[in-house]
Parts: structure tokens; C-alpha cells; sequence
């Protein structure tokens, strides 16, 4: 295996063509079922088809899932929500703000403290 693997692609292609030509159809597949009979893992011992990966099933408490269906039935009343919060965003430019954007900097509150004071 390890001189395929440093033989490259090419080495690959070799070796798929050397082991399968000739070979047809139905004894490609009794070849696969044979394997798939057969084969094991290296490190495990087990069967290749007794090894699947099943991801962590969980069970969902009924509780959480009341207050999904509860949430999805009530879910009609956001978009008139989203309507009203942004009229009332709008109104925000009805009102000047009290100072001019950027009119704050550091330099500006410097020169102010070091200046002398008006009487």
C-alpha cells in the first residue's frame, strides 16, 4: 500500500486497471460481496458493516416541545410587531440630535482645558 500511495495517481490508476480488467460486471460485484462478507477492522475486529456512525439521539422533553408549538402559533404576531417598532424608529428623525456628528474628539476637549479661562 505505502507504494502505491508514493507512486501518486498514476500508481493508482495502474493498479485499478491491472486488478479490473477483464473483469465484468457480475464478478466485480460477487467480488464487492465477498468483501463486504468478509472484511474487517484492523484495529476493532468488527464486521465493517456492524460499524455505523449514529449521532447522539436525544430525547425531547414534551415541555420544550409545548413551548415550540406554543411560540409557532403566536409567530403571526411578529410581523406586525417588526411593523410598529420600525415606525417608531422613524419618529427618531423627526427629532435633531443635540450635537453634530464627530463634533466630540479628544483634541477638541484638550484645546477647551488649556485654554485660558473667559471671564
Amino acid at each position: 500500500m505505502k507504494g502505491v500511495i508514493a507512486s501518486g495517481e498514476a500508481g493508482l490508476a495502474s493498479l485499478v486497471a491491472a486488478t479490473h480488467s477483464r473483469m465484468t460486471t457480475e464478478d466485480f460485484d460477487r467480488l464487492v460481496d465477498d468483501w463486504i462478507t468478509t472484511a474487517r477492522h484492523p484495529t476493532s475486529g468488527q464486521p465493517f458493516t456492524e460499524m455505523v456512525y449514529q449521532p447522539r439521539m436525544e430525547t425531547i422533553d414534551e415541555e420544550v416541545t409545548a413551548k415550540a408549538l406554543d411560540f409557532m402559533e403566536r409567530m403571526f404576531l411578529i410581523a406586525p410587531a417588526a411593523a410598529y417598532v420600525g415606525q417608531w424608529l422613524q419618529s427618531f428623525r423627526e427629532f435633531p440630535p443635540r450635537q453634530m456628528p464627530g463634533s466630540f474628539s479628544l483634541e477638541r476637549v484638550m484645546e477647551a482645558v488649556s485654554a485660558p479661562a473667559r471671564n
